[in-house]
């Protein structure tokens, strides 16, 4: 099966996202997934109700990138746009909602409770938050899983469930999956403790300072420099 090397590209911007840094979300770039075809050019059905989740969840991430305009003609070349907040913040529900009635436990239909439990934790509902990443933690594949659960960990985290939290991304060190290698989770593990536990989590980050991966031992390095502010 393909696997979507799009969305495992950003993943870093999710962790950077649910650990409190209000960054750009994560794009699945779905439409670069290819139908397979078997020999003699028979298209297996399996395949064709696959194309059809993929442009499902296309389109209601279009809905989610759209325009308000309030007045005016929209900006040229606008796929969806909207004259009212509210117009497009029900637009968006809708269109997520109905890739998951449709496809429920699809990975597209795990990626669309996905994204309603970033956009109700961008508005301050972590209540729905953590039930739209529960479901995914629970019940996606293990590779959707992993993001659904390093972010219901921070959903955890402010509610003072350190506990539960620690169990979630410590299941990711143990199996590390294509979206959260085992480094990035001890990143966020670092992160999770870092003010009741620092020197855990000091201990944590410090071999990952120096990691051939450019991007683990910057992310190391501002963990690092974020503890130091703190402690001050």
């Amino acid at each position: 099966m393909v696997k979507h090397d799009a969305f495992r590209e950003k993943t870093l911007e999710t962790v950077e996202y649910v650990s409190g840094h209000r960054s750009q979300i994560l794009k699945y770039v779905a439409a670069v997934v290819a139908v397979i075809v078997i020999a003699g050019g028979i298209w297996l059905y399996r395949d064709n109700q696959h194309t059809q989740r993929v442009n499902a969840i296309n389109e209601a991430l279009k809905i989610k990138d759209s325009t308000v305009v309030p007045e005016g003609n929209p900006p040229p070349f606008a796929t969806y746009w909207y004259r009212t907040q509210a117009e497009q913040t029900t637009a968006i529900d809708k269109a997520f909602n109905n890739v998951i009635d449709k496809y429920p436990s699809s990975d597209e239909g795990m990626i669309a409770h996905y994204y309603l439990g970033l956009i109700a934790g961008d508005k301050g509902n972590n209540a729905e938050a953590e039930k739209q990443f529960k479901i995914v933690a629970e019940n996606a594949s293990s590779d959707y899983a992993s993001i659904g659960k390093l972010s219901l960990a921070q959903i955890y985290k402010s509610n003072g469930k350190l506990d539960d939290g620690r169990k979630l991304i410590q299941s990711i060190m143990d199996s590390p999956t294509i979206f959260v290698t085992k480094e990035e989770a001890i990143i966020e593990m670092a992160r999770l403790i870092q003010q009741d536990k620092p020197d855990e989590a000091r201990k944590l980050l410090e071999p990952l300072r120096t990691s051939v991966r450019t991007a683990i031992s910057q992310a190391a390095l501002t963990a690092l420099g974020e503890m130091m502010q703190q402690q001050k």
